[in-house]
């Protein structure tokens, strides 16, 4: 559900669910946010209430509507936003810090989990695209609000309205979570918003690899380094599970969505993506691997 280039930009936020189309600017086909209503688990996931962030009053509210039209009106829910992010200043002080464009968010991804959590707390269903942040009270009408810029500065006072459409165009009906693994105690989550922040879990993930590499030699192809200081990888299938069983002896839950390898640890406040194959077929080694970091986690 997360494209490939997750952080292919470095600035580039992911959605929450299946994406549709950007709402600024007036298009009559926005981008809605998609929170799940709904949650079926993966296979080997324990079953668990679906608690994503805004699950009080979007799951209240109900699903928007497919057809709607969007245009620049008046913002609705302006100073409820800003209200929800004073007072994330206020509880998080350590997810800002100022530079020569104004206020900056250290943390896209606990940026907009704590202004969904406290727009939910004021009864408005909130959830983000990976663009905007749309915001309605009941499902007559939504607002878009366009709240981070492009270098992660936050949009205040007015700045940040963009498009009011009607009905409400959010959320749309969201897919099942993605799997975890039978190793994993955790339930399943879906992320609001990844970016690249910095890597928590590169050591243990470079530990692995190695110790993959000791445990299993025979899913590489010999022990060489390649140019980018990793193996060969000649079995892919019992690669991948050497790595996610290496990361659950050291208490991640761990898996492989298709391109990246996807990581959590001890809760599903956020998980870390890292890209450990190179197109030559080799292991990728190094703090280059990680790509980015997910709000709340994304599996």
């Amino acid at each position: 559900m997360i494209p490939r280039s997750r952080a292919a930009a470095a600035l580039a936020l992911t959605a929450a669910a299946a994406a549709l189309g950007t709402c600024g600017g007036g298009s009559s086909s926005p981008t809605a946010p998609l929170p799940p209503v709904t949650s079926p688990a993966g296979p080997a996931s324990p079953a668990a209430p679906d608690v994503y962030p805004g699950a009080a009053s979007c799951g209240r509210m109900g699903l928007g509507s497919p057809a709607y039209d969007c245009r620049d009106e008046a913002a609705a829910f302006q100073a409820q936003v800003q209200a929800a992010i004073d007072a994330l200043r206020r509880d998080q002080p350590d997810l800002f810090d100022t530079n020569a464009l104004g206020l900056h968010v250290t943390s896209p991804g606990r940026f907009y989990v704590g202004l969904i959590e406290r727009l939910d707390r004021m009864g408005l269903c909130a959830a983000f695209d990976g663009h905007e942040l749309a915001v309605k009270s009941s499902n007559d009408f939504n607002d878009q609000y366009q709240v981070l810029t492009s270098t992660w500065n936050v949009r205040q006072f007015g700045s940040s309205y963009q498009v009011t459409c009607y009905p409400a165009a959010f959320p749309s009906a969201a897919p099942g979570h993605p799997p975890a693994n039978a190793a994993c105690r955790l339930p399943s989550s879906r992320e609001v918003a990844c970016a690249p922040e910095g890597a928590r879990f590169f050591a243990d993930v470079d530990a692995s690899i190695a110790e993959v590499a000791r445990r299993t030699p025979q899913v590489f192809g010999q022990a060489e380094q390649a140019t980018e200081g990793g193996y060969r990888i000649v079995d892919p299938d019992g690669w991948k599970r050497g790595l996610v069983e290496a990361m659950a002896a050291r208490g991640y839950c761990a898996r492989h969505d298709g391109e990246e390898f996807v990581f959590k640890k001890g809760t599903n406040t956020l998980s870390e993506h890292y890209d450990l194959e190179s197109s030559q077929g080799y292991v990728r080694r190094g703090e280059g691997t990680y790509v980015s970091t997910c709000y709340p986690a994304a599996f």
